[in-house]
């Protein structure tokens, strides 16, 4: 008899040195098994025995739970390279944007799926007027992700919750039209910075993790605006453009997300934070998200180099915007 106490995990690393991350049952999107990853092989169990204790995935117990998106398992990517084009290219099929946005919301997905190894959450904003494809830029990161959960409105307790118990990626449409705006900004600075614990009615709560949201204008609060890479959105009239929920591009996602938790466990421990390169000058919260971005490019100095400068003006940009008072505080 099986006289083990049973925990319940989303992630886990074991004495023995595997890692095991929840997924998605292929068989059952209502189910959960437990993918186990060591020495680049990965098997699948719906419990295991570590330390006298029975490991199971955490019970998706409410509504909110089940719009949480996992993968289906793990699959090889290839190199790095390949697997930054490939996610790039959802962005280049279903959005008109400039090439250099591409790449730059491809490096968000990435930061996303190693959120416990950034030295802050990586936060993406959206910025445009309606019909700029803002809710599709959404819908795609909501395919690729980190547990991703897109929503058009939360409240403080929810917020909480799925993030202490699942730490998805969450993405906030129209977010100042989300419940009460002010509370909610409060929450995503809050939750930008790793080990903070909020303290409501005797529980602690960890909401730290990657966020992704959309304004028709940026909020006047530079706190926050400088904790965020801000992509402009514009109209277009472009017919060539695919649905972020046509079929093939569901079906290549379900394919790259399995790929994305394979890079998630044979980077998860090898990675180090990148040098800021040479000939750029960022500080404070501009250098944060810089390192959070290009984490997974650490061996990649074009890439660093590329996101060093994205970074870089746009801080320049948003510093030209700031009274002196708001500059010297940022």
């Amino acid at each position: 008899m099986n006289d083990h106490p049973i925990v319940e995990i989303e992630f886990a690393e074991l004495s023995d040195g595997s890692l095991v991350e929840m997924i998605e049952d292929p068989a059952d999107p209502a189910k959960s098994l437990l993918a186990v990853y060591r020495d680049q092989i990965v098997r699948y169990a719906e419990k295991l025995v570590d330390q006298g204790r029975t490991l199971v995935p955490l019970r998706r117990s409410d509504d909110g739970d089940r719009h949480i998106r996992f993968p289906q398992g793990a699959e090889s990517y290839g190199q790095i390279t390949d697997l930054l084009t490939r996610v790039a290219s959802f962005f280049s099929a279903c959005l008109d944007l400039e090439k250099e946005w591409w790449f730059a919301m491809a490096a968000i997905v990435l930061s996303t799926w190693l959120p416990e190894k950034l030295p802050v959450a990586s936060y993406l904003a959206f910025v445009g007027p309606p019909g700029s494809g803002k809710t599709t830029a959404m819908r795609i990161l909501n395919l690729l992700c980190y547990r991703s959960v897109l929503t058009a409105d939360i409240s403080s307790s929810a917020f909480y919750d799925i993030s202490h118990r699942f730490r998805p990626t969450i993405l906030i449409d129209e977010t100042l039209t989300a419940g009460r705006p002010r509370e909610l900004i409060h929450l995503l600075k809050a939750s930008s910075t790793p080990g903070v614990v909020s303290l409501r009615k005797n529980k602690a709560r960890l909401a730290y993790g990657p966020k992704i949201f959309s304004w028709l204008c940026l909020p006047d609060d530079p706190a926050l605006n400088s904790r965020c890479l801000i992509v402009p959105m514009h109209k277009t009239s472009r017919t060539d453009l695919k649905a972020p929920n046509h079929p093939r591009v569901l079906e290549i996602a379900k394919k790259v997300r399995m790929q994305l938790l394979q890079y998630r466990f044979e980077n998860y421990k090898n990675l180090s934070v990148p040098k800021t390169p040479p000939n750029v000058q960022l500080f404070g919260r501009p250098l944060d998200l810089y390192r959070a971005l290009s984490l997974p490019f650490d061996k990649d100095a074009d890439m660093c180099k590329f996101l060093g400068a994205l970074v870089a003006d746009q801080n320049k940009l948003q510093t030209c915007m700031l009274s002196p008072v708001q500059a010297s505080a940022i």
